[in-house]
Order: C-alpha cells, then sequence, then structure tokens
C-alpha cells in the first residue's frame, strides 16, 4: 500500500490552530470580514517592528529628531523652504477619495486614524510590545 503524495501532505501549523479555533467562527460571530483580520495583523506587525526598531536604535533616531527640529526652525525663521506634496502622498497611500486632505496635517492624520480604528489599536498595541521587548 503507498500513499500518494496528495496523502501524505499533512495540514500546517496556521491551518491546523485555525481549524481547532474554528476561527471562521469566530469571525462570522463578530461580523469581521478577513480584510479587516489582516489589516489589523499588518498594523499589528508594523506596529511592534517599529517600538522594537526606536528601542533597539534610539540614539539615531534621536539625532534624526534633532534634525527633524532644526529642519524646522530654519523654516520658521526662512532660511530653507520645505514643502510636502499631500497629493502625491495621498495617491501614494491609495487614499484619493477618502479622506479630505486640504486641512491642517494633524487633522488629517487624525482623521485617517480615526478611519481604521481597529488597525490604529492593533497598531498602538504592537508598537507597546515591540517597546516592552526590544
Amino acid at each position: 500500500m503507498t500513499e500518494t503524495m496528495q496523502d501524505a501532505v499533512q495540514p500546517g501549523l496556521v491551518e491546523t490552530v485555525a481549524e481547532r479555533a474554528h476561527v471562521g467562527d469566530i469571525m462570522e460571530k463578530m461580523h469581521v470580514s478577513r480584510a479587516t483580520v489582516i489589516d489589523v495583523a499588518l498594523f499589528g506587525t508594523i506596529g511592534f517592528l517599529a517600538g522594537f526598531l526606536i528601542k533597539k536604535y534610539n540614539n539615531f533616531i534621536t539625532t534624526l529628531l534633532l534634525v527633524a527640529v532644526g529642519l524646522f526652525l530654519a523654516q520658521q525663521f526662512e532660511l530653507v523652504t520645505l514643502s510636502i506634496n499631500w497629493v502625491g502622498i495621498q495617491k501614494m497611500a491609495g487614499l484619493e477619495g477618502d479622506i479630505d486632505m486640504s486641512g491642517a496635517p494633524l487633522s488629517m492624520i487624525m482623521e485617517l486614524l480615526l478611519s481604521n480604528m481597529a488597525g490604529t489599536i492593533s497598531a498602538i498595541v504592537g508598537f507597546l510590545l515591540g517597546l516592552k521587548m526590544g
């Protein structure tokens, strides 16, 4: 009795855990789509990496922030001129019609964060875990 290759293939760890935990049923009860789960996982991972890297490379990041503050002050004294192409950033991020980018940068960032609340929360939790583990 020889087994075919198809019979010999074992399910992976992710498939086994998803099957035993009834992930599909849980997602159905919470009214969560697969895209939302992927977004939450992606934002959480990005937050974790950001927190971890900030903890590991805090001297470099401090220097970078000081340079940014110096550039901001130089712009205030009209020594340099900095401009941000918000339309280009909007196109690059794929937010062309979703968010009004004509206001102040802080209000635009807040609107973006509030429109993606689940991703924002997972990014914050991931960031804090990254800081703790870094």
